[in-house]
């Protein structure tokens, strides 16, 4: 599903009303119908609800009125709380405040903090609360008596509904920049905005629904850069049969370069994950002391001994056995628990700078691309390269702080991926793929039971696997997440996730695979988190 900025919908409204001579009217009413639905199919019929719908003054506020007079039709006794005086708003926000007069539905005009102590005593005798304050517009934090309207919602012990948006987040960033709208149910308008499926944003925003208001699905065709939220749609190459007449060598071969001293356990978590996602045949580079207990540990896959210095690491001639070898594999997976030993880094430094097979890094071997930023450069010839840092991985290749890369995750991802030619995997809740060309793309899979060690290295193997069975990218990439992230879920359905390890990912990976969904969804309203 496409994901856009509030610009980027400001553009497919106005091209709807200018391009088609669809009224704005007609949209607000769509808007207002749609969001009564859903609250219809999430708390039941309206009917004896006591409803306060909370508007402010632009159109957002002229959404809340319409929904008023919809809960007011099917039964709900509702009572509207202005934020402005009618008599200042304007065009369809005006018109759909003088229905609601009309209709004789109570109107409270609070214009200041200090006549907000109606607002706590309506809130108080309410069931629901619509939160129709701020839109997808805001580009400031809410402050003076709308932050206080929004603190006394967030108090009030009562399910909010957000207009398109809580109010006080920013539709385009994942940030909470000020006092913002806690929401049970957020019912947006065309498509999700980025803040919707943004963390630490999207948590605000409980369960979202996406209404369509009659904007063609046609117009989204030009929108760029295109962002999409990832559904099981990009697993249908997994789920594609396999030819009888078939044998390992058609499935690829994975060179996996990984461990060190107190780390083989990394190694190990990305080769039982590349196996387990069908990788013909895995070989896992690694220092020639580990090779004993990995052989013994992981039957399927194969090992190739490397040189290591004293302490147990790789050694910088190893670059020359992994390069001979790197003819017979068909991808490279490097930097599992590899070390960050002065040999070693040679030894990534190597192998990025010359490689001849598709590659995913992560983990030791992001580490040690930190004291060669020349080697991320844009090179066409090269064979293409996936990074897949976490937050503080993506610090030190990046130099901005943990804050900021957290505060502006979508456009971090898309600019590194841009400027670096790589594709990017910048992992966390809500994961972003981006790519060179500038499209990204956001996971909606996976859980806090996912903060293990051994996840990212599991990820790494699926990567690597998918890549070695010439899966292109991004498509590799956002498969692998996806799936990384279901069988994650998977794995906690009926347990704790506390109690989730990264093995038992691997162990969910084939079952998450088949139970995916693979209906499409309600072509008007989705429920996209819950």
């Amino acid at each position: 599903m496409l994901v856009v900025t509030a610009a980027q919908m400001q553009g497919l409204d106005r091209r709807t009303i200018d391009g088609l001579g669809l009224p704005g009217m007609v949209l607000m009413e769509a808007a207002g119908r749609c969001a009564v639905e859903a609250m219809r199919l999430q708390f039941g019929p309206p009917t004896g609800y006591r409803a306060l719908v909370v508007c402010g003054k632009g159109n957002n506020g002229g959404d809340g009125y319409v929904i008023a007079r919809h809960l007011t039709h099917h039964g709900a006794n509702t009572e509207i709380v202005a934020l402005a005086k009618v008599d200042q708003l304007q065009g369809d926000a005006l018109a759909n405040a003088r229905i609601c007069q009309r209709l004789a539905i109570p109107i409270c005009e609070l214009a200041g903090v200090a006549d907000l102590s109606a607002l706590e005593q309506l809130a108080a005798r309410s069931d629901v609360i619509v939160d129709a304050i701020f839109g997808t517009g805001l580009q400031r934090p809410a402050g003076g008596h709308y932050a206080e309207a929004i603190r006394i919602m967030n108090d009030s012990d009562r399910p909010v509904i957000a207009v398109d948006i809580p109010s006080g987040l920013f539709a385009d960033s994942g940030s909470i920049p000020g006092p913002a709208v806690t929401a049970a149910l957020t019912v947006t308008f065309g498509l999700p905005k980025i803040a919707h499926v943004t963390q630490p944003a999207a948590e605000r925003c409980g369960k979202i629904a996406v209404a369509d208001i009659g904007i063609p699905p046609a117009f989204a065709a030009d929108i760029a850069p295109r962002t999409e939220l990832l559904d099981s749609g990009c697993l249908a190459r997994l789920r594609s049969a396999r030819r009888p007449g078939s044998h390992k060598g058609n499935y690829g071969h994975l060179l996996i370069v990984a461990g060190s001293p107190g780390k083989l356990g990394a190694a190990m978590l990305a080769a039982r994950a590349a196996l387990t996602m069908g990788t013909g045949l895995v070989t896992v580079g690694l220092p020639a002391s580990l090779n004993v207990a990995f052989e013994a540990s992981v039957t399927e896959a194969m090992s190739l001994p490397l040189p290591e210095t004293a302490d147990g690491c790789l050694a910088e001639r190893a670059a020359d056995r992994i390069e001979e070898f790197l003819a017979r594999v068909t991808a490279l997976a490097l930097g599992p628990g590899l070390s960050t030993a002065p040999e070693s880094v040679r030894v990534v430094h190597r192998l990025v700078a010359n490689r001849i097979r598709p590659v995913v890094i992560d983990a030791d071997g992001l580490n040690a691309l930190q004291a060669a930023p020349e080697l991320l450069t844009p090179n066409s010839a090269a064979e293409p390269m996936v990074l897949t840092p976490h937050p503080g991985e993506m610090s030190r290749l990046t130099g901005m702080t943990t804050a900021d890369i957290q505060n502006q995750r979508l456009d971090c991802a898309r600019q590194f991926a841009a400027q670096r030619g790589a594709h990017l995997v910048l992992k966390g809740a809500g994961t972003v793929i981006a790519a060179p060309d500038g499209r990204a793309f956001i996971n909606p899979t996976g859980n806090p039971g996912m903060a293990t060690g051994g996840s990212g290295d599991v990820l790494t193997g699926i990567i690597g696997s998918l890549l070695a069975q010439a899966m292109p990218l991004p498509e590799a990439a956002c498969a692998a997440v996806y799936l990384h992230g279901a069988a994650a879920d998977l794995a906690v359905a009926d347990r704790p996730m506390w109690n989730l390890t990264a093995g038992e990912i691997v162990a969910h990976l084939g079952q998450a695979a088949l139970r995916l969904p693979t209906d499409q969804p309600s072509p008007w309203l989705t429920f996209l988190n819950g």
